[in-house]
């Protein structure tokens, strides 16, 4: 996937350094992640774009920092995985 347009910091870095190790210290709270998604999802709306897959997503932050706040942000693969 990293040799193609699908290579980006998650592919690179995020996953294999911090989900697959089961490290999950990127430096960054999936509080503080959960913020930066609820101000895109307003931003979309603000717009009028499409914002089903925001919804989700924001969804599944909310939950993620309501079980574990304070976790890094990349424990958001354990939490979606139940593990």
């Amino acid at each position: 996937m990293n040799g193609s347009s699908g290579r980006s910091a998650a592919t690179q870095d995020k996953f294999p350094q911090h989900v697959l190790t089961e490290s999950y210290a990127s430096g960054f709270s999936n509080v503080l992640m959960a913020k930066d998604v609820d101000l895109y999802l307003q931003a979309v709306e603000d717009e009028g774009g499409p914002a089903s897959i925001g919804r989700v997503t924001a969804s599944l932050r909310e939950q993620s920092g309501q079980s574990e706040p304070g976790a890094d942000f990349t424990r958001i693969y354990a939490f979606v995985d139940g593990s």
